[in-house]
This record gives structure tokens, C-alpha cells and sequence, in this order.
């Protein structure tokens, strides 16, 4: 297992175009103009990715992802590790249907800040 970091750019949709394929051909293909990623990468293949943004003193976490074939493989809790190597403030939101999800992010010690109506506000400090 290997980590892409990436830094600067945009991408659209990026799990109905990255995951599952090879890197070299996601790079060739021209598929992704970079920003804040990490890719969680098995044999050059794109399992997984967490999209942020790196401010001074905290993270803004965007979307976690990870290909339905590689779930509960610890692949998320994975990538959210790299994140939480950097030592800053981490903050996320959580749908409220999504148990697995906020199950993840409270045993990596994420605190619920603030409940909406659908969406949960999580924290790591």
C-alpha cells in the first residue's frame, strides 16, 4: 500500500473516475486536475481517496471515499490517519443516517461540536 499526497487543483466526481482505475492511467487520461488529496493506492489502483484543505491551524475534511468492493478493510481510518499525523484541528461532517461513518470518526476520537438537521459538525483537536 502506498500514499499519493496531492496538492493544488479540481476534481468533479472523482470517485466515478478514479476509483478502481491504475494511476498512470488516471494521470495519462488527464482525468484530475489536483487540489488537497490523499489516494489510498494497491498495486498502482486507486482504492480510496480523502479530499481537504489545509489551513494554518486546522483541516477541513471534504469527502472520505472508498471503492464499495473495499469497505470496513480499514482503508478510510487509514487515510484519516495521514491526516491526523499532521497534528492540526481536524473538522468534517457527518451525515446523520451515516452510523458507519460517524461509528469511524468517534473511535478516532472525532467529537460531535454541532448537530443540524441532517448533518453532523465532528472534531478533532
Amino acid at each position: 500500500m502506498i500514499y499519493i499526497y496531492i496538492f493544488g487543483g479540481n476534481m468533479f466526481k472523482l470517485k466515478d473516475k478514479i476509483i478502481g482505475r491504475k494511476v498512470f492511467d488516471v494521470y495519462s487520461d488527464k482525468i484530475i486536475d489536483f487540489k488537497n488529496y490523499i489516494f489510498y493506492v494497491i498495486d498502482d489502483t486507486i482504492l480510496g481517496y480523502v479530499e481537504f484543505k489545509e489551513y494554518r491551524d486546522e483541516i477541513i475534511v471534504f469527502e472520505v471515499y472508498v471503492d464499495e468492493k473495499h469497505r470496513r478493510k480499514g482503508i478510510a481510518t487509514s487515510l484519516i490517519n495521514q491526516l491526523i499525523k499532521v497534528n492540526k484541528e481536524i473538522i468534517l461532517t457527518v451525515n446523520r443516517c451515516n452510523e458507519a461513518s460517524k461509528k469511524l470518526f468517534e473511535s478516532l476520537d472525532f467529537k460531535i461540536e454541532k448537530e443540524l438537521d441532517i448533518i453532523i459538525l465532528m472534531v478533532k483537536k
